[in-house]
């Protein structure tokens, strides 16, 4: 498939972006300025300020000469790359392949993608007026490389589309600069008399290289498409992708479901053949007023079932601005994993509660709602110290059952910290006859212990711990615990630490 690429120019991109934050200079010519080696240098002017004679490059006080009324804004390094980059952004509703060409430039590829949009002369004509609306000076080209639309966007004067296989004699008109070449180079090529592009093709190219060195050789041969161009994408594009593109914006709640479901059983069906699942989903909408919306998703296992995906993406509808109207839907899933052949077992014994098909649908529409941190289980970690003793994994993961210490009785609910609490025992070692809680009096009926913990002193400093099992006359249990030894000098510490069933 013959390859197609957009290069779009913002001819006065940081003047234009000026322009927009501060509206009252729309009408006025002025200049963006750095200091550089002890004099102010214009680093950007717009249109008006061009006009009167200022330039990139000038100092801010040679250009006053000749226009005295020129305004002057501090420039901003990395502004436009920041801005750029939002641009590629909005992009992305034509193609998941786009990025920059610093530094006022962005690139597309379109191949293969331009009929989805009306066609290539539709598309690019759309894509000027848009960016246009927005406020800012554009010009667009289309070709077979990133290169040659590159160059018919910024000197072309003619035709913006070019057909494929026409690229090299649209180039023959242009001059050299329009190989992206350095100024340098420019300036020797124009001393030695050439004009043109068509004036490189006559010269043989061993003679160009000697002269000239390898850039300009590999400058032309990416134009023309003899070399490869490296590109950096905005974002990587994802495997599996489905887009629909509407002339007029959608806005109803029930019409965009609809394109959701459609675009879902497209998704569905692309992960089917490649035997995977999705872990995460994104939802992109692209508004008519250039916004977009997103929205995401992710599940516990890999699921390529469309009702169990689109539910989870419905839940989060509420939250998706429209505005004017959505025109193009992007779904995808950037992160997959591939189905394992014993699927329904999750990898466990029969007995496993987990073995329940429903289960990971129900995980992943609880985490939807309560957020993916809030929904976990536990394993046992190689600790004697019962904060310790647990770890948290997530829902699916399997848990091996001998694993689990079965001889000593653990209370339902562990306080992440111990809370200190006043005792009162007849004997030091003897268990408690009541504790006081909160302002609160539990007079004990029944104890059980001491079962004693000793502190893992190879990982850090502690005292041994003797617990109690302890039943007041309400009939609640605590778990209790004494720090240290008992020592007459000094008065004993006891700490609640969890609660039985």
């Amino acid at each position: 498939m013959q390859r197609r690429y957009i290069s779009i120019w913002f001819r006065h991109l940081l003047t234009d972006w000026t322009a927009k934050q501060k509206p009252d200079m729309k009408d006025r010519a002025f200049v963006l300025c750095a200091q550089e080696r002890g004099a102010t240098i214009i680093m950007a002017a717009n249109a008006l300020a061009e006009q009167a004679g200022a330039s990139r490059g000038m100092t801010l006080a040679d250009a006053r000469a000749i226009a005295p009324d020129l305004l002057s804004v501090d420039f901003e390094p990395g502004r436009a790359q920041k801005i750029l980059s939002a641009m590629a952004d909005w992009c992305q509703r034509f193609s998941p392949l786009c990025g920059l060409q610093l530094p006022d430039g962005i690139w597309i590829d379109m191949t293969g993608g331009a009929h989805l949009f009306g066609g290539e002369r539709k598309l690019l004509r759309d894509i000027v007026l848009s960016f246009q609306s927005f406020g800012y000076e554009t010009r667009a080209a289309l070709a077979d490389t990133p290169g040659g639309a590159w160059a018919i966007a910024r000197f072309g004067r003619k035709q913006p589309i070019i057909p494929p296989g026409e690229l090299r004699a649209a180039l023959a008109e242009l001059p050299p600069p329009a190989l992206r070449i350095s100024q340098e180079t420019a300036v020797s090529l124009r001393s030695l008399g050439i004009r043109t592009v068509a004036d490189l093709y006559r010269i043989p190219r061993a003679s160009l290289s000697r002269r000239f060195g390898a850039e300009i050789m590999l400058r032309m041969g990416q134009a023309l498409g003899d070399f490869e161009e490296p590109l950096t994408s905005q974002m990587p594009a994802p495997e599996y992708a489905a887009r629909l593109h509407f002339a007029e914006g959608l806005s109803t709640p029930e019409a965009i479901a609809k394109v959701l479901q459609r675009l879902m059983d497209d998704l569905c069906a692309q992960m089917n053949v490649k035997g995977c699942g999705l872990r995460e989903g994104i939802l992109q909408a692209f508004r008519l007023d250039g916004r977009a919306e997103r929205l995401q998703i992710g599940t516990g296992s890999p699921s390529r079932n469309p009702k169990h995906l689109f539910k989870l993406f419905e839940e989060k509808l509420g939250f998706l601005d429209p505005g004017p109207g959505i025109e193009t839907f992007i779904l995808s899933a950037p992160k997959t994993e591939q189905f394992v052949s014993a699927q329904n077992g999750m990898g466990m014994d029969a007995d496993n509660y987990f073995h329940d098909d429903n289960l990971p649908e129900l995980i992943d529409r609880l985490a939807g709602r309560l957020g993916a941190k809030s929904i976990y289980g536990v394993a046992p970690r190689d600790s004697h110290w019962p904060e310790r003793a647990l770890k948290p994994v997530g829902p699916l993961e399997a848990r091996p059952a001998e694993n689990w210490p079965l001889d000593k009785e653990r209370p339902v609910m562990l306080l992440a910290r111990p809370e200190p609490i006043d005792v009162m025992a007849p004997v030091p070692d003897d268990p408690p006859l009541l504790f006081r809680r909160k302002g609160v009096l539990h007079r004990i009926r029944r104890s059980e212990g001491p079962e004693r913990i000793e502190a893992e002193w190879w990982l850090r400093a502690g005292e041994l711990r003797d617990y109690y099992r302890l039943e007041d006359e309400t009939g609640n249990r605590y778990w209790v615990f004494r720090a240290g030894h008992y020592k007459p000098e000094q008065k004993s510490e006891w700490f609640l630490h969890g609660f039985f069933g």
